[in-house]
């Protein structure tokens, strides 16, 4: 009987751990790759980092070239990686503030960004394209 007793332990124990292990596995920090276009000609590559937020969504972070210098904007998002809608807002640390919004179809992100005024004002400044990379395992 303590034998069958330690199995069913040693099984459970087994089933929690591999329970942790699938939902850490799925908030994880994230990198995708894309470009942006600005409505006034300028485009260029762009690297999202999402990372789990402490409440709910996306910590994220937008590096990307413009003219030539790399900048990063830094902000919250909500939503699923890889299919459905995203939103977020991101400050440039600048002053400037923009929003995001979008949708994933098949692991790529299609979306407009919006700078966003003081007063709360938008104005649509362009597009952004990313795309979630297949996983690697053992990742």
């Amino acid at each position: 009987m303590a034998n069958k007793m330690r199995r069913i332990l040693i099984v459970a124990g087994l089933f929690v751990l591999l329970a942790i292990d699938v939902s850490s596995s799925q908030e994880r920090e994230r990198t995708l790759h894309g470009s942006y276009q600005w409505n006034m000609g300028s485009e260029g590559s762009l690297a999202v980092t999402f990372m789990p937020a402490e409440s709910e969504g996306w910590e994220v972070s937008f590096r990307f070239d413009h003219a030539g210098q790399f900048d990063t904007y830094q902000g919250t998002a909500i939503g699923e990686l890889g299919s459905g809608e995203l939103e977020g807002r991101v400050d440039s640390g600048r002053g400037t503030r923009y929003r995001f919004l979008g949708v994933f179809e098949d692991g790529v992100f299609t979306g407009v960004h919006y700078t966003v005024s003081r007063s709360g004002r938008q104005q649509q400044t362009g597009t952004l394209t990313f795309e979630l990379a297949p996983t690697v395992e053992g990742e």
